[in-house]
């Protein structure tokens, strides 16, 4: 999927600003799928290149920021499936939520200060 992702981000920019049904953009939608958290290779830096807004538009189902999205997703694929052991594949996860996490940050550092009163 991410894959696929990228090329009809790539051939299409607009894509990665456009809502689903639900009015969740497709950055909130990647943020929370823990097996594309990789911030390149899962589509999150295209959907940004194509899309900076989403960056700072918060999720209207759970009313967070893609960020905060990326820190609390906590689905770990099935890792037997893979041939690693459930704390190597724990300990993957963790560093991916923590790459993307600070990744998206990066991009809009103020993005912190929302929600801390002054």
């Amino acid at each position: 999927i991410p894959i696929v992702l990228k090329f009809l981000v790539a051939m299409k920019p607009k894509i990665a600003g456009i809502p689903d049904h639900n009015e969740r953009l497709p950055l909130h939608h990647v943020t929370q799928n823990s097996r594309y958290k990789d911030y390149e290779e899962g589509g999150i830096a295209a959907i940004l290149r194509a899309s900076p807004r989403a960056l700072s538009t918060r999720d209207v189902l759970s009313h967070m920021y893609p960020f905060m999205i990326a820190a609390l997703s906590t689905r770990i694929e099935d890792s037997y499936t893979k041939g690693l052991k459930k704390d190597e594949e724990s300990s993957k996860n963790t560093l991916c939520q923590f790459t993307s996490c600070f990744a998206l940050l990066s991009e809009n550092p103020n993005l912190l200060m929302m929600g801390i009163p002054r």
